[in-house]
């Protein structure tokens, strides 16, 4: 008997006089489908709130190197600035004149006693004086500028050498 009474809640009313069962309405055919495009539409829009979002981090990205680049390009013209004032300041002739004489042991000519001589026969009576080598190189202070002197006398020792076996022969 429930079975019954359950079945009259969940049966559709008949109307007193009225044979013919009530007519249900179809379903409709596109509801299926109009399902699936307002889930598209869903994931669409999903999707394309996530690339907004994804295109927003990446300026963002961007913008921060952009700065970072910036501060550098300022930090390397000041360096350059700075830099160029240095090579002014050590092209000046006093520098010049500085580093000669404290790094290559160069001296002055009115310092080295230069004497000018005219040109002529130079008379035997005169003695010669070897002079100074124009490249010293103090002990310990510059190993390249003693190979370079040490290369530079081996040269001219042969070249007089070889000038005294010619002029023996």
């Amino acid at each position: 008997m429930v079975e019954a009474e359950e079945l009259a809640v969940y049966a559709p009313a008949v109307l007193p006089g009225n044979t013919r069962p009530p007519e249900v309405a179809p379903a409709r055919p596109g509801a299926r489908r109009h399902k699936g495009l307002v889930l598209a539409g869903v994931a669409f829009l999903g999707l394309m709130g996530l690339a907004v979002v994804g295109q927003a981090a990446v300026v963002a990205v961007r913008g921060y190197e952009v700065q970072q680049l910036e501060a550098k390009a300022v930090a390397l013209s000041r360096s350059n600035d700075r830099l160029e004032l240095e090579i002014s300041r050590l092209r000046s002739p006093e520098q010049v004149a500085l580093a000669a004489r404290e790094r290559l042991g160069m001296v002055s000519p009115a310092e080295a006693g230069v004497a000018y001589v005219q040109p002529g026969p130079v008379p035997a009576a005169v003695a010669v004086t070897p002079s100074p080598p124009l490249l010293v190189a103090e002990k310990g202070k510059d190993p390249f500028l003693r190979q370079v002197a040490g290369a530079i006398g081996d040269r001219i020792g042969k070249a007089k050498q070889a000038r005294a076996a010619e002029n023996d022969r």
